[in-house]
């Protein structure tokens, strides 16, 4: 039977309490009753849910957790060395200065009662004012004792960076900032591997420069830049995808702008976001020779106030849209109210020269919103901000070799994935991946590609298929450049018409890989 996933959310209606900005999917049996139980954590908006199985794909209606909103990372693990799953709740951001010490930036739940409880920070593992990214639990210094990465975004005072939170002998945790002997500053996450020919432990990192590699060499650890960070990287992978014995590092791209749909020829629809103060701004490019309809629709009420048009900024509802024929003198010449600021706007105009149509979102105020353009005639997108589509939406496979160097491979065909997850989905015996396609514009579709054992990937067709937009798969995203935290607050993508969280599963594999974390900044 070819492998493939179905769509069961049916069997989990309850899961449509939670929100479009879902950032973490992880699960575990916290009750030790023999069966998975979901946990889908939030970013902005609804509190994040935790779903008890009853077997046979049936979930039980989820608890919700009251942690506010900038949520990020959620990690399951022992924490305390009792034998039973604690989750590791990440929280970040606070518009660029973490949170105070009244509010843990790390919170610690256990399974008490048939709940989760907020436990107390007995472990210290609260790390106050950090601005939470990722959690990586693991055996770092080989004591037999489980130790924390903890992630984090960059803080404008430079206080409570990213660290190495080392579980001491009375089971309490200490920040040892200086374990890898290098600034880990803006590092937002971390994966094990082994990159060389000894048995020591390396290191994996996804950060504001790029996917970097820490190997351990002489008891030190030696940091190499491996992709740096051009705009497109947004997820990265370890396993061994080749069955050579080392590790290998599979790094999924998109465009910054990733959330794109081809309705059809004449219809598109994207996801965009405008910035605050001097900060980048979305503009899409297209062209077509019929006219043309511009609508929006806001997001959580945080989309344009108005569209502007032509050069003498002429305003629209943003909802009721406006039709722009570009043989118009009105339509020529960029609105000089995107420069301003005077609200949410949606800016247009055409430009003669390139016969290109261009919208941008600006303004001098955060736009999280979504459009859709249709024309009379066939559109020809034309890419964002000057960049063509396709010569950015290919993954990388970075293939480990003797002496701790990597190849360089193209694995797969262009698409623009925003989360990946490795896996044997086949039960073949070698690791395959699942790639998150769909985003905040819709009708795209995730892929699943099967490996041939010596890193050959193949696209099962229709395989991925997840209907409706979605953001993670358990997976360590931890940040696109469209959401670093240069700014002074999260600049986060979400979907216009808030998605749901949907469930999927696999028709042909009888186990699934445990779920890693998800997060973004």
């Amino acid at each position: 039977m070819p492998v493939s996933f179905r769509n069961v959310t049916f069997l989990l209606p309850h899961i449509n309490d939670v929100s479009s900005a879902t950032w973490s999917v992880t699960w575990s049996d916290i009750n030790a009753d023999g069966r998975p139980d979901l946990y889908v954590n939030n970013h902005a908006d609804e509190a994040p849910m935790l779903f008890l199985s009853w077997g046979d794909r049936h979930f039980g209606r989820g608890q919700a957790l009251d942690l506010g909103k900038d949520v990020h990372a959620a990690v399951w693990a022992d924490y305390d060395g009792d034998g039973f799953p604690e989750l590791l709740e990440r929280v970040g951001g606070g518009a660029g200065v973490g949170h105070s010490e009244r509010r843990a930036s790390n919170n610690l739940f256990e399974f008490e009662g048939g709940r989760l409880e907020l436990a107390d920070d007995n472990l210290g593992l609260a790390y106050p004012l950090t601005r939470g990214r990722g959690a990586t639990p693991f055996d770092f210094n080989a004591d037999g004792r489980l130790d924390v990465f903890l992630g984090a975004g960059v803080r404008p005072d430079g206080e409570a960076p990213a660290t190495v939170m080392l579980q001491e002998p009375s089971g309490r945790y200490a920040a040892d900032h200086d374990y890898f002997g290098t600034d880990m500053a803006g590092v937002f996450a971390m994966l094990p591997g082994h990159f060389d020919d000894d048995l020591s432990i390396d290191f994996a990192m996804f950060g504001r420069k790029g996917v970097e590699v820490l190997t351990h060499r002489g008891g030190s650890y030696q940091r190499t830049l491996l992709v740096p960070d051009d705009g497109s990287l947004t997820d990265f992978s370890v396993d061994d995808f080749n069955n050579d014995g080392r590790s290998d590092i599979w790094v999924s791209r998109a465009l910054p702008f990733d959330q794109l749909a081809r309705v059809d020829d004449r219809t598109l629809r994207f996801e965009m976001v405008g910035e605050r103060g001097d900060a980048s701004t979305d503009v899409v490019s297209f062209r077509t020779d019929g006219p043309v309809t511009l609508r929006t629709a806001p997001y959580n009420n945080r989309g344009p106030e108005k569209i502007v048009y032509g050069s003498e900024s002429i305003a629209v509802d943003p909802v009721t849209g406006v039709r722009l024929y570009r043989w118009s003198e009105a339509v020529m010449g960029r609105p000089d109210a995107l420069d301003e600021d005077g609200g949410r706007l949606l800016g247009v105009w055409y430009d003669p020269d390139t016969r290109l149509w261009h919208v941008e979102a600006g303004g001098g105020r955060r736009v999280s919103t979504s459009a859709m353009v249709e024309s009379a005639s066939a559109i020809q997108w034309a890419g964002y901000n000057g960049r063509d589509e396709a010569a950015e939406q290919h993954d990388l496979l970075f293939l480990g070799q003797k002496g701790g160097t990597f190849r360089e491979t193209r694995p797969v065909a262009s698409a623009p994935a925003t989360s990946v997850a490795s896996g044997d989905f086949d039960n073949d015996g070698d690791v395959d991946v699942y790639a998150v396609v769909t985003g905040g514009a819709g009708n795209l579709v995730n892929r699943l590609y099967l490996n041939d054992g010596h890193a050959g990937f193949s696209a099962v067709s229709g395989a991925g298929r997840a209907p409706g937009p979605a953001r993670g798969i358990g997976a360590p995203r931890q940040a696109p450049t469209s959401t670093t935290t240069a700014g002074s607050t999260c600049s986060c993508r979400t979907a216009a018409a808030p998605p749901r969280s949907s469930l999927t599963a696999n028709t042909r594999s009888i186990r699934t890989p445990v779920a890693a974390t998800g997060g973004s900044t």
